[in-house]
């Protein structure tokens, strides 16, 4: 749909990859051999008709159409949207106030650590912030999933580690 990509899950919720993407909110796909970062989210229920006017014209001949828009598959409706890929220090800056990231509240980002104390940086600064710690994504390389929340509470500009106003 436009640059936007759906998928749905043909038996429902009850299945590994639904659930490891709607609880980890991030993942890996492959397309043609390359693997690509994403986030998942739910669809909006606004656009859950024009993703089955899109099975509809792609699956038009296919025996399984008729399920996959069904109640069932309809509501395992994902969102899939490249991953943000930042710094540490961007996602700091850009929860301070400054330049950085660029992020909306509710983004799932991902931080790349050379620090190895970051696992423990990164649970100190959630709890100061009020952002989600979503934990270690699994790869070869020490990055970090976090969702940005909207209450967050500020830090410093020139201490992303304390609270604004210390």
């Amino acid at each position: 749909m436009g640059s936007d990509l759906y998928v749905r899950r043909y038996n429902g919720t009850g299945f590994r990859w639904y659930q490891a993407a709607m609880r980890q909110k991030a993942g890996l796909i492959r397309i043609a051999g390359t693997g690509h970062e994403v986030t998942f989210a739910p669809a909006a229920s606004i656009v859950l008709d024009a993703v089955d006017d899109a099975y509809r014209t792609k699956y038009a001949l296919s025996p399984y159409l008729r399920h996959m828009i069904q109640s069932g598959p309809r509501s395992t409706t994902v969102r899939v949207a490249p991953a943000a890929k930042i710094s540490c220090s961007s996602v700091l800056a850009a929860e301070a106030g400054g330049e950085g990231a660029g992020a909306e509240p509710g983004a799932v980002v991902r931080v790349i650590a050379t620090d190895p104390a970051a696992p423990l940086d990164l649970l100190a600064w959630r709890h100061l912030t009020g952002h989600i710690y979503l934990g270690p994504v699994p790869g070869n390389r020490p990055v970090f999933a976090l969702q940005l929340a909207s209450d967050a509470l500020p830090t410093r500009t020139d201490a992303s580690w304390h609270a604004a106003g210390t």
